[in-house]
């Protein structure tokens, strides 16, 4: 759940790459290992340029890249330890992820490997530099979408849910209440029905766009093709035109269409939200649950089997739940785009003889097709996880 609930990523000196001075720390770790005889040879696999392990992690980590923002903090220090000069050890290239400065921020404090992510106090300038891009990487993750696509709608606190259905968390959860619960709540996620009956509702609604709007691309395609339309296939393909009240009713009937779309769009997010909320609530029924049973003195690993059952069966259905909504909220916005499109085009159409209104229907499908590339993927949250644990040296918004 870490992983859908995540929407910035800060890296001090991670060395993504790998870093070509991990030799000095093996020797350093042998000479440590005589003290306590354990080396962390995973870790310093993972951090070997060009190491199988390594190569293995970043390969994990790339489909993830596209997901978040990430703010790499780069060290400029040369590492002296016991008067050995051990230079920078993490690079910049190996510190950096190559994405553009709109998806990763970049600064390079005067600091080393070792004090990269230490501050004198809250005056540090640099402290305050990271402080303000933390502070308005927050402001930010509160206006995202992702994780609740309709801002301004806020479900309760789950612990607020709870209190409506125990009536105060001071009274005991008892385990086989909360078990109960939670199959109910399963029962209710698992059902599908409502999405078969969404998608068949959008695939209508689309189809009744299409029936209204693909003669006219047919129509305009001439048109499309050519970066300045001239006058010459202007007129003619205005000749060719029904007259401007037949193709304005038609794209008042598309803009309608799409306007459904939109609606269903906002009720499959709510309907998926209020499913979100569901099962929160009960796998913090089961939390609740379990500390009681904590404090018994009797056996309770029946009972307890059945509910860390229960739980990991209810994790699972919300990150299917965050992954439907996030996708949800991409066709939201790609959906209320279009209906914008259609219906800046249907007011600045009113005064327009038939020739500027194909001129016009010509431009905002140009805009609309560029706009589209921009877009990210329907399926960028699709398929399976690669949940991928956080790191020492990384924080998590």
């Amino acid at each position: 759940m870490i992983q859908t609930m995540t929407y910035g990523i800060i890296f001090f000196g991670v060395p993504h790459q790998g870093s070509d001075n991990v030799s000095w720390g093996r020797v350093v770790a042998q000479i440590a290992s005589t003290y306590d005889g354990r080396i962390n040879e995973s870790f310093m696999q993972s951090v070997e340029s060009g190491s199988p392990y390594n190569e293995w992690l970043s390969k994990r980590f790339m489909p993830l890249l596209a997901k978040y923002k990430f703010l790499s903090i780069c060290e400029t220090l040369e590492e002296v330890k016991h008067g050995v000069n051990l230079g920078v050890i993490v690079k910049k290239k190996s510190a950096l992820l190559g994405l553009p400065d709109s998806q990763e921020i970049k600064i390079y404090p005067n600091r080393s490997h070792t004090t990269i992510c230490k501050f004198d106090g809250e005056n540090d300038p640099v402290w305050e530099q990271v402080s303000d891009i933390l502070y308005h990487g927050a402001l930010s993750a509160l206006e995202y979408t992702g994780y609740r696509p309709i801002v301004g709608e806020w479900a309760m606190d789950v612990d607020d849910d709870i209190r409506h259905s125990t009536g105060t968390l001071q009274e005991v959860v008892t385990m086989p209440r909360a078990i109960v619960h939670a199959q109910d709540s399963l029962t209710y996620l698992e059902r599908d029905s409502e999405q078969v009956d969404f998608q068949r509702e959008v695939q209508r609604h689309n189809s009744v766009i299409v029936t209204q709007v693909f003669w006219l691309l047919s129509l305009l395609q001439p048109l499309l093709a050519m970066a300045n339309p001239v006058g010459i296939i202007l007129c003619i393909v205005s000749a060719m035109a029904p007259s401007k009240e037949t193709m304005l009713e038609k794209v008042e009937n598309a803009a309608e269409s799409q306007g459904q779309v939109v609606v269903l769009q906002r009720q499959a997010i709510n309907t998926l939200d209020n499913k979100r909320i569901r099962a929160l609530e009960a796998i913090r029924m089961i939390q609740l649950a379990s500390n009681t049973l904590a404090a018994e003195p009797d056996d309770h690993s029946g009972i307890d089997q059945v509910a860390i059952d229960l739980f990991q069966k209810l994790d699972e259905q919300t990150e299917r739940i965050m992954r439907g909504l996030r996708r949800h909220s991409i066709a939201l916005s790609k959906a209320e785009r279009r209906l914008g499109t259609i219906k800046s085009g249907i007011e600045e159409a009113k005064d327009m003889d038939k020739t500027a209104l194909l001129k016009l229907f010509c431009e905002k499908e140009k805009e609309e097709k560029a706009r589209a590339i921009e877009d990210p993927p329907d399926d960028l949250f699709d398929g399976p996880d690669n949940e991928m644990g956080p790191c020492d040296n990384c924080v998590i918004l």
